[in-house]
């Protein structure tokens, strides 16, 4: 968002969600644990690095519920992990995850 002026994952959650007639949640995950830049670390230490990284603001809103998180592109994965753990940490809560490219 500081780069580029826009958030490119929340930019398609909003499409998504238009396109299906779902609703969409946003602002619900927090950065909680300031962290190092993921560039350059290899994989095991982006895993560390977002360890506990992220908490949900408003665990009342996602309760029950069966969560798609949207991002852009997956590189290790450790973003996705770290955010999906912070959901199902919220009671009842269901996850799936969706992304548009991966690297390799």
């Amino acid at each position: 968002m500081r780069e580029r002026g826009f958030n490119q994952a929340e930019l398609l959650a909003k499409q998504f969600a238009k396109n299906t007639n779902q609703k969409i949640i946003l602002n619900t995950i927090a950065r909680i644990k300031p962290t190092e830049s993921q560039t350059g670390l290899s994989k095991t230490k982006r895993f560390t690095n977002l360890r506990g990284a992220f908490k949900i603001t408003s665990g009342i809103a996602l309760c029950d519920m069966n969560i798609l998180l949207i991002d852009d592109v997956v590189t290790t994965g450790a973003s996705l992990e770290s955010c999906g753990l912070a959901i199902l940490a919220v009671s009842g809560t269901q996850l799936s995850i969706a992304t548009i490219a991966y690297t390799l």
